[in-house]
């Protein structure tokens, strides 16, 4: 009988520890837009219901990953029988909502393991629930710690607890998803769907972003463009204006930053007005001028003037 609860708190103790990560490793997931109507039929708008705001919100999932975590530490240090209690808690309560958010969102993934279960929650996930609830019950009559099990348990333990972990795996749809992903190509950075919310948040986490803080006149961009691999975002300071580049690469977090002077001032109205085709032209004056004028048509100009013809004309 030892056996079977060594094996249940092994198993618990890894899929507890392996779902804690991945949901803390996931990144934040925007919950699915309800089209408005399908084939010309109206789609009536999603009653809210608490399973499915636990589910898109992020503060929830960090805490339900760090009680995992948490528990998942307890069963490996400690027998005491207050963290198997508080894991049959956990699975009992992850059960119902996961039955919850197979009626309530059956196009969305529960989340379970971050952003892995994105196939709609179907029978086989409540199915695994419902396994690690009665697993967790089956480590309330164990004395030993995962530690001490797998330090010196026989190997029937590890028999045990490789045929319940398999038939884990086997009900669960993240190993295919998985595998799905390392065949599929990786989508070039400049092609890849990069919501704005993500960069915001990349941006935020810099160090880039902390240093120019300070300065800055507004918490929120006046101007965003992308090119190619990168998101540009400018905001104002008093005297320039910071440009943040953020990678929209999936895995990376590069961030750079140039501070742009402020344009030159326009020149002052008094000296734009007047062209410099103005400044050549002369004054013009209706007062009479103070030097006699020539006459129009003097007769030395008129002497002196040689005919066209005889400039044509070879000498």
């Amino acid at each position: 009988m030892d056996l079977l609860h060594d094996a249940q708190v092994l198993l618990l103790a890894t899929v507890l520890a392996l779902s804690g990560t991945a949901k803390l490793l996931s990144r934040p997931a925007n919950a699915p837009e309800r089209p408005a109507e399908i084939h010309g039929v109206p789609v009536p708008a999603a009653e809210p219901h608490w399973a499915v705001a636990l589910r898109h919100s992020r503060p929830a999932t960090v805490a339900l990953a760090l009680a995992e975590c948490l528990l998942a530490a307890a069963l490996v240090v400690t027998p005491h029988p207050a963290a198997r209690i508080a894991a049959v808690l956990l699975m009992v309560a992850a059960t119902w909502i996961v039955a919850e958010l197979r009626e309530r969102t059956p196009d969305a993934g529960c989340g379970c393991f971050g952003d892995l279960s994105t196939e709609p929650v179907g029978r086989r996930s409540v199915v695994r629930a419902a396994l690690l609830a009665v697993a967790a019950l089956g480590t309330l009559g164990g004395a030993r710690t995962a530690l001490e099990i797998a330090a010196g348990g026989p190997w029937q333990t590890w028999l045990v607890f490789t045929a319940e972990l398999a038939l884990v795996a086997a009900v669960s749809p993240e190993p295919a998803e998985l595998l799905r992903r390392r065949r599929r190509p990786p989508v070039p950075c400049d092609r890849r769907p990069s919501p704005l919310p993500e960069t915001l948040s990349r941006l935020r986490r810099s160090p880039q972003w902390r240093h120019h803080r300070p300065a800055l006149t507004a918490q929120e961009p006046v101007d965003v463009w992308r090119e190619g691999c990168w998101r540009f975002l400018a905001y104002p300071t008093r005297d320039a204006e910071v440009v943040f580049a953020v990678s929209t690469a999936a895995h990376d977090r590069t961030v750079h930053a140039t501070v742009l002077p402020p344009e030159d001032p326009p020149a002052p109205a008094s000296q734009s007005a007047q062209s410099p085709a103005q400044d050549a032209a002369p004054l013009r004056s209706d007062e009479p001028s103070s030097h006699p004028t020539a006459p129009d048509t003097p007769a030395s100009t008129a002497d002196t003037t040689t005919p066209a013809n005889e400039l044509l004309t070879p000498r």
